[in-house]
C-alpha cells in the first residue's frame, strides 16, 4: 500500500477471525482481505476456526505464487510491447530518411538543352 493519511479502521474477517484494520484505501484493503479470506478456506475448509497456521502459510504461499505468475504476465506483456515498440521506431526513422533524401530526377521529359 502507499504511504498517506490512514484512514478510520474497518472490520474485515479473514479464516472465520474479526480483524480491525487501517490503511490508506479501506475499498482495497476490504478487497485484499476478501481475497486472502477466499484463498484460506479453499486452503483451510469452510469451518471458521479450521484456519490454522500451516492453512496461513499455504495460503501466504499461494497469493505469492498468484502475485508472481501475474507480475510475470505484465512483464511479458511490456516486453513484448518493446519490441513492437522499437519496430515500429525503425521503421519509422526508415520512413523518415526517406523523406529527407533528395528526390533523384525521375525522367519527367524536362531536360535542359546542352
Amino acid at each position: 500500500m502507499s504511504q498517506g493519511p490512514l484512514s478510520r479502521p474497518i472490520e474485515v474477517q479473514i479464516g472465520g477471525r474479526m480483524y480491525r484494520l487501517r490503511g490508506d484505501d479501506p475499498a482495497r484493503l476490504a478487497r485484499l482481505a476478501a481475497r486472502v479470506d477466499a484463498t484460506l478456506r479453499s486452503i483451510a475448509g469452510p469451518e471458521p476456526g479450521a484456519a490454522d497456521y500451516k492453512a496461513a502459510v499455504l495460503t501466504a504461499l499461494n497469493l505469492a505464487a498468484q502475485a508472481e505468475d501475474e507480475s510475470d504476465a505484465l512483464r511479458e506483456q511490456i516486453d513484448e510491447l518493446s519490441r513492437r515498440s522499437r519496430r515500429v521506431e525503425e521503421q519509422l526513422e526508415i520512413l523518415a530518411t526517406e523523406l529527407e533524401a533528395p528526390a533523384s530526377p525521375a525522367g519527367d521529359g524536362s531536360s535542359a538543352a546542352v
